[in-house]
This record gives C-alpha cells, structure tokens and sequence, in this order.
C-alpha cells in the first residue's frame, strides 16, 4: 500500500509471512516514472524489512535462529537480472565478515542508495526474500521445515531528486486496485497531562 509521503516520494509497506529456505519474489513492482530519465534510473530506493525471529531461551533474547535475506532487483527485458540494492553476500561471505560488516544476523535488513544514472530497459523492479536457519536442535527441530511461517514487514521507498510531487499519483494508478491508500490518524488526549 503507498503511504502518504512527502513531495516527490512514494513508500510502499505490507506484511508477509516466510517460510524458511523458500525464495519469494514480488515481481512487477513499478519503477515511477518520474525515476527514469533517458532509460536510467535517477533518484533514491530504500528497502527495508524487519523479520520477527525465531529466539531461544538456550541462546538468549539477542541471538536469532532465523535471519532474512533481501535485494531490490531489475529483470532485463533479455531475463538478465541486477541486484539494484541488498548485496546478497551473506550466504556466501565468511560468517566472521558477514556478521561485522553486514549485520547477517540482525533482525532487520536495511538497504538505501541514491542513483545517479543506472541503466534499465523497463520499467518495473522485483522484491526478493529468503529466510535462512540455524542452530535447530534448540527447538527439536531436524530441518528448516519444521518451522512455521516467520513475519515480515517490508517498506520499499522511491524518491525523485527534484522532490517530484507526480510520483505518488502516478505509482498509485500503475498499482490499481491491487493496493491501497494508508493514513494514519490518531487523535492524542492531553487532558490530565498539564
């Protein structure tokens, strides 16, 4: 669902739930319009999905037994894809480098960068997500399988450098029916506070 937003940006956020050692792609996700300029994309993408995870009374509230693996990516026209943001580099880094220097085991995957001119020969992007395990034998588990679905939450960010206020409007009507519009209201009572 897009949130409302500043000018010249769009966020996306829903909830999913994962099971473990299963790929997940939410394809055909629209690229706005006002990012592409001359077949490059131009302006900011921030990704960012928090899992809620498996923790053992063995291991302690702060070590998680599943983590989640996430990337933003472009599928050429030719099926060819680019990894646009999340390097995908936990599962096949060292473990000791993975956890300093991409927090592979933090419950949250937080993913930004600002385009200066990526090329692209279409329009849409692709979410992907997979939720990885270890240390099973906490819970009497033999496999990945025996867990159940873990919770997701994903919010996927556009914005224009030239704070572009056509990019909500138009991200809305490319998305349709398939979503829709969030606002937040909450009314705070002050009484008995002064």
């Amino acid at each position: 669902m897009p949130w409302l937003c500043d000018d010249g940006t769009v966020t996306l956020a829903w909830n999913s739930k994962l099971k473990a050692g299963s790929s997940y792609y939410w394809n055909d996700i629209p690229l706005p319009s006002e990012m592409i300029i001359g077949g490059k994309i131009k302006g900011d993408i921030i990704l960012t999905a928090i899992i809620k995870p498996l923790v053992s009374e063995l291991g302690g509230d702060n070590y998680f037994s599943t983590r989640l693996q996430c990337a933003l990516q472009h599928v050429s026209n030719d099926g060819k894809t680019k990894s646009l943001l999340g390097s995908m580099r936990e599962s096949t880094d060292k473990e000791v480098d993975s956890r300093q220097e991409l927090a592979k085991w933090s419950p949250v995957r937080h993913h930004g960068k600002s385009f200066k001119g990526v090329s692209v020969d279409n329009d849409k992007v692709r979410l992907y997500a997979r939720i990885f395990t270890r240390d099973l034998f906490q819970f009497g588990f033999s496999t990945h399988h025996e867990i159940e679905e873990q919770d997701v939450a994903f919010v996927l960010t556009f914005k224009t450098h030239g704070k572009d206020p056509a990019i909500y409007n138009s991200m809305t009507q490319r998305l349709g029916n398939k979503v829709e519009v969030a606002n937040i209201e909450q009314d705070i009572n002050l009484d008995g506070l002064v």
